[in-house]
């Protein structure tokens, strides 16, 4: 349900001679205010966990691949961020960030 509001994708090998992995996080898309209406950060932070295990497996199998050590590359598409005074006690409630 997390990658509803907050959407990350694994997208592969950068090309067939760089076997870094491709990742592509969309924050302008995040759905912040309806994520933190509808989710626990609990749910959200295991996610996010559970898709770091995802992309430390597709660094592992490059690493395979190619007999090298390997990497990811995290892309953010900042398209549509703004902005939102409504989500101010987001930043300053329970997470305190």
């Amino acid at each position: 349900m997390a990658e509803e509001y907050a959407p990350m994708e694994i997208l592969g090998p950068v090309n067939e001679s760089d076997g870094r992995i491709l990742l592509l996080e969309r924050s302008g898309r995040f759905n912040l205010e309806q994520m933190v209406k509808s989710i626990r950060y609990s749910s959200f932070m295991l996610n996010r966990f559970r898709l770091m295990e995802r992309i430390m497996k597709e660094i592992r199998l490059s690493e395979e691949r190619t007999g090298k050590r390997q990497s990811a590359i995290l892309l953010l598409d900042l398209d549509g961020m703004y902005f939102h005074t409504g989500l101010i006690s987001f930043i300053t409630g329970v997470l305190r960030l």
